[in-house]
């Protein structure tokens, strides 16, 4: 489980890094824009944080993780 968070944040920081650069070049946006996008997919993520949080903690067993629930993944 180690690695693949690992591989997970690593490819997740490299496209984060390069994403201004093709919003506002390749796509010719604004930086106004890019700043949209961003607080946008947090905010998104903040939303959905606390309600999926709550659900998983009230649904599951302590051996299931929330994101076999989520994606409905039986490993059993």
């Amino acid at each position: 489980m180690g690695l693949v968070s690992f591989f997970t944040d690593f490819s997740t920081e490299m496209v984060m890094s390069v994403l201004p650069l093709y919003i506002i070049k390749d796509l010719d946006l604004s930086a106004t824009i890019h700043g949209a996008i961003e607080r946008s997919a947090e905010f998104v993520n903040y939303i959905f944080r606390i309600p999926l949080g709550y659900i998983c903690d009230k649904n599951l067993k302590k051996k299931d993780s929330c994101y076999n629930w989520i994606c409905n993944i039986d490993y059993k």
